[in-house]
Formats: structure tokens, sequence, C-alpha cells
């Protein structure tokens, strides 16, 4: 009996042995499991709150985002209107000539029979190129055309275009994107630079356009 107590005493005392081996191996104190545990858990809580904090930075980061979205949305909606105007958009050049009633012109029949100078009444003749995205616009009528006379030298009077009543039938041509029309003094003319605009629209395509006209009338010979 004493042969066989001996293995057994020594097996249980091995096994204490590797209790104890295992429990410094893993960190819980001898007999006190559970104070490790607690202390799993709370570490637990401590990376979950860490987690917490990150996701709100998270949140934080995407509702940014999602602003300068909208923002960058709302700056291409801008260009796209932006881009869409200039398409629409005339290109208007304007050539004068004021020469044109001394040449025997048969819209100057009411009018001075000379250039346009200080002192006459002479017509200037003007033609008007217009086009959009390159290409000539045709189909324009008189009544597309307006001029603002803005400026007139010293004592000079203002001006406008002439129209059928003053110029006869052929006071507005037109075609393929180039037009001709007439300027005329409401009275005679000065000296000196006239300045204006002309402005067109397209009531087909729906653009327009603007372009300066200046007229310089010579002193009287």
């Amino acid at each position: 009996m004493r042969m066989l107590m001996i293995p057994i005493f020594a097996l249980a005392g091995g096994l204490v042995l590797s209790a104890q081996a295992s429990a410094d191996e893993t960190g819980y104190p001898n007999g006190k499991p559970f104070r490790a545990i607690e202390q799993d858990f709370q570490d637990v809580k401590n990376d979950i709150a860490d987690l917490s904090v990150d996701l709100g930075d998270l949140q934080s980061d995407v509702t940014m985002i999602k602003d300068d979205i909208s923002a960058v949305k709302g700056d291409i909606s801008m260009i796209k209107s932006d881009v869409a105007a200039l398409s629409m958009a005339l290109s208007v050049e304007v050539a004068v000539n004021t020469e044109i009633c001394s040449k025997g012109a048969a819209q100057c029949s009411g009018f001075d029979p000379e250039d346009a100078a200080d002192g006459n009444n002479a017509l200037v003749q003007v033609h008007v190129s217009v086009s959009q995205a390159g290409e000539p616009v045709d189909g324009l009528t008189f009544d597309d055309f307006s001029f603002s006379g803005s400026f007139v030298p010293p004592g000079g009077s203002a001006t406008t275009l002439c129209d059928q009543v003053d110029c006869g039938g052929s006071f507005f041509l037109g075609g393929n994107g180039l037009y001709m029309m007439f300027l005329k003094p409401f009275g005679d003319w000065d000296d000196g630079r006239y300045a204006g605009n002309i402005s067109v629209t397209d009531p087909v395509g729906g653009g327009s356009g603007i372009a300066l006209v200046t007229v310089d009338i010579p002193a009287a010979p």
C-alpha cells in the first residue's frame, strides 16, 4: 500500500504545481481569478470608449466632407449656368463708312449727298457681323437691333438708326450673319467723335450681344 501512495501523492503535487504555473503564465492571481476577469472587462470598456471617441471624430469628418461636396455641387451648378450663358452669347462686330452718301447710295436720297461731316446730315453706313459659337446668325430683322448713342461731341445732336420712312426700302439688308443699316443725326453732324452701342437679340436662338460703335466726324472742309 505505501508503494502505491507515493506515485499518487507525487501526481497530485504535480497537478498543483502545474495549476500554479498556468496561473502565473496568464497573469491571473492564485486563488483570485475573478479579479483578473474584472480587469479584462475594464480594458474592454476602455477600448470601447476609445472607439466611441474615434467614431465621433469620424462622424465630424464625414459631415465636413458632405458640406464640402454640397459646396462643390453648388459651384458646378454655377459653372454650368455660366457656360450655358456663354454658349448663348452673340458675338457682334461693327464697321462704319462715312462716305456712303457721296457715292450716290439710294438710301441717301433724302439726305446731303456728301461724306458725313460737320454741318451736314449725310448718313453713316453701318455693317454689323453677328455670330454665335463661330457660326453666322442669319434671319435677323431690323427690330432685332437697337442703338443707343450715349456720347456726342460738344454741341452735337443725338443719333439713331434710320428706318424705312427716312431711308426707303433698302434701309436694312442682311444675310449670312452680316447686316447693313444706317445712322442718321437729329439735325446736322458736329465735328468730333460719336459713340454708342448696337445691341442685338436673336428671338429664335435666344442669344444676345452688344458692340461699341464709334463715328469720327471731320470738320467741314
